[in-house]
């Protein structure tokens, strides 16, 4: 290649990019770009940690059939699942709360696929647990996410975008400036510490299963404070996967076994799952002229 070549491969490359350039802020000038303050995402945090567990114990009392504990840390009911997923919708949407259902239900669903994956890996990588397992759901991949779930992230984008998030904006707006610091510096340091414990226990707790005993006084003193009941009554739902990949049974307190003892959603759903596709048409058929005969037979009364 000669000196003139390059010369004018050059100029073709910097107009090139002076023409993205162009394009790009012709883009942000017609597309509002809303900042997110660190003290909106905390808050954001917060309130998606502390509903998140207890959506997440209601949904265990409907379908299990009892109730159980929800929560990522010793002290506290605070689901860091929805606290994560909450802040990172806030952050994929913040300029989408006015575009259409559509849109968002499909952004949502990739980008919160995408999460719940990575958070999946990330538990069992650092921490040999497992919260979640959709082996048994179809159209999984590794059985951390399934088309149900991914459904589900698009239908909570849109909510979020459409109604909660401009509902929890309204209420952080109306904080006075003067008690974001002192929140701040109160909640975190907290937070802080309740992650490092709960992180130090449950390891601990990790290798009393193993049967690996207390070699210091440090070892001992968790041991004295944090028995294994404490752990599993906070972290009922767990399953311990060991480093090849290969869950246990069941999760730390039986919750599996316990709800599909029973007449619950769990079971109905799990049997579902096990249905040859001719069993789910007759099933879905049944269902279908179930819920067509109690119409009829409303309108009868009325």
């Amino acid at each position: 290649m000669d000196l003139k070549e390059k010369a004018g491969n050059v100029f073709e490359r910097e107009a090139l990019r002076r023409e993205l350039q162009a394009m790009l802020s012709d883009y942000l000038e017609d597309r509002e770009v809303r900042a997110l303050s660190w003290n909106e995402l905390l808050y954001i945090f917060l309130t998606s940690a502390v509903f998140g567990s207890l959506v997440e114990s209601l949904w265990c009392r409907v379908s299990n059939g009892f109730w159980e504990r929800r929560t990522s840390v010793l002290f506290g009911d605070l689901s860091f699942a929805e606290a994560i997923g909450g802040t990172f919708l806030t952050v994929v949407l913040r300029n989408d709360l006015d575009a259409r259902p559509g849109d968002i239900f499909v952004k949502s669903l990739f980008w919160g696929t995408v999460l719940e994956y990575i958070m999946s890996w990330g538990e069992e990588t650092f921490t040999g647990y497992r919260s979640w397992d959709y082996s048994d759901r179809a159209f999984n991949l590794n059985g951390r996410v399934c088309a149900l779930y991914s459904g589900f992230w698009g239908a909570l984008g849109v909510a979020w975008a459409k109604l909660i998030y401009p509902g929890l904006r309204d209420v952080y707006d109306k904080f006075p400036e003067r008690v974001h610091t002192p929140i701040a510096k109160t909640v975190i340091p907290l937070l802080v510490a309740d992650i490092v414990v709960s992180i130090i226990a449950k390891d601990r707790f990790t290798d009393r299963r193993a049967g690996v005993p207390a070699t210091n006084a440090f070892d001992e003193w968790v041991d004295a404070h944090f028995p294994d009941e404490m752990i599993i009554r906070a972290y009922p739902n767990s399953v311990k996967v060991d480093r090849d990949g290969n869950a246990e049974a069941d999760t730390l307190n039986g919750t599996n076994a316990r709800a599909l003892e029973e007449d619950t959603l769990k079971a109905k759903v799990k049997a579902l799952d096990h249905m040859s596709e001719e069993e789910k048409a007759e099933w879905l058929e049944a269902l279908l002229l179930s819920l067509r005969t109690r119409r009829r037979a409303a309108k009868a009364e009325n």
